[in-house]
């Protein structure tokens, strides 16, 4: 009897969460949900889901303002850059077959390059990392999503205890154990309580690769 009422404890508890939607409806005002939003979704990977279910991913995170979504992203491009349109450039980095430098453009622009080559007419080959954003309509948003993998593991790190007294008192008893509760053998022992120590560290593992997923639903 004790341990089934320990089952129907710990069950749920291995279930829980390993996502967080949130809707307008559980705040108080559009207004707060959008600002849940924004403290959340700031510098994540997004993946913004439009309303004909349509997606794409916003690296940089994305912020709520006058009910529009204003997305930023980090976007690769390999360019090559003449001498005549660098104002100054910064090189850092000790391998000089790799340099990264920071370019000063004469237009104003500032660039962080990897990768540098130099070519023979003095212009630079580079693969340059640029801040890009844009703006959508909320109206016009189904939901925006992203993967917290260290609450996934924390998660994991809880699940994984309720899983180890599980492991400690049902398991161990009913299949490593004789009936008057005595080992059947002492490496069978070790091992059984080995396996209830590392629980809460598989399962952070575990939950740390997969992550924990939050979702802010918008219009569902």
């Amino acid at each position: 009897m004790k341990s089934i009422k320990l089952i129907s404890v710990v069950i749920p508890i291995l279930f829980i969460g390993c996502s967080s939607t949130y809707r307008i409806s559980q705040f108080s005002s559009k207004d707060k949900f959008f600002e849940d939003f924004n403290k959340s979704a700031n510098d994540k990977s997004l993946k913004i889901t439009m309303n004909d279910d349509s997606s794409f991913t916003a690296n940089r995170g994305a912020k709520i303002s006058n009910d529009s979504l204003t997305f930023f992203s980090i976007v690769r491009k390999e360019v090559k850059i003449n001498k005549a349109d660098i104002k100054d450039i910064k090189y850092f980095g000790t391998d000089m077959n790799h340099l990264s430098a920071t370019i000063f453009l004469n237009n104003g622009d500032t660039a962080t390059a990897k990768n540098i080559n130099l070519g023979t007419d003095s212009s630079i080959n580079a693969v340059l990392y640029v801040s890009e954003n844009g703006s959508l309509p909320v109206l016009k948003i189904k939901q925006v999503s992203y993967v917290n993998h260290s609450m996934g593991a924390f998660m994991g790190f809880l699940t994984g205890i309720p899983a180890g007294l599980l492991t400690e008192i049902i398991i161990k008893p009913a299949f490593f154990e004789d009936s008057n509760g005595n080992p059947v053998s002492n490496s069978s022992n070790s091992i059984i309580n080995t396996v209830s120590i590392l629980c809460p560290v598989i399962g952070g593992i575990i939950w740390g690769e997969k992550g924990h997923l939050y979702t802010y639903q918008f219009n569902p």
